[in-house]
């Protein structure tokens, strides 16, 4: 009444071939393959082209621009206004139109 289970192994995957030489590899017979000489495999590209370029100096960040300086009048500096006693003469009273009167019904 329990539950049973088939263990099974899973099915062999045939082996993955990468480039023509590896196909050839497979294909030859093992007591051949012993001899690195005849079979090119593996092999570290040596050529001017692949080698590893040296690395390049990065240029240094950009740096910050001062900060001018205030710029102060120079026309305002020379100026002195004289001031009076009696502010009331320095400003004039504007007139104003006489206010309207509202009439009653």
């Amino acid at each position: 009444m329990g539950l049973e289970l088939a263990v099974r192994e899973p099915p062999s995957l045939p082996p993955i071939r990468t480039s023509e030489n590896d196909a050839k590899l497979h294909e030859e017979s093992p007591s051949k393959s012993g001899n690195d000489e005849d079979v090119d495999c593996c092999v570290t590209p040596k050529s001017e082209e692949t080698a590893v370029k040296p690395v390049l100096l990065c240029p240094p960040a950009p740096k910050k621009k001062p900060r001018p300086a205030k710029r102060i009048c120079s026309s305002a500096q020379g100026r002195y206004f004289p001031v009076l006693d009696d502010l009331t003469l320095v400003f004039i009273p504007v007139p104003c139109p006489a206010t309207k009167k509202a009439r009653v019904a």
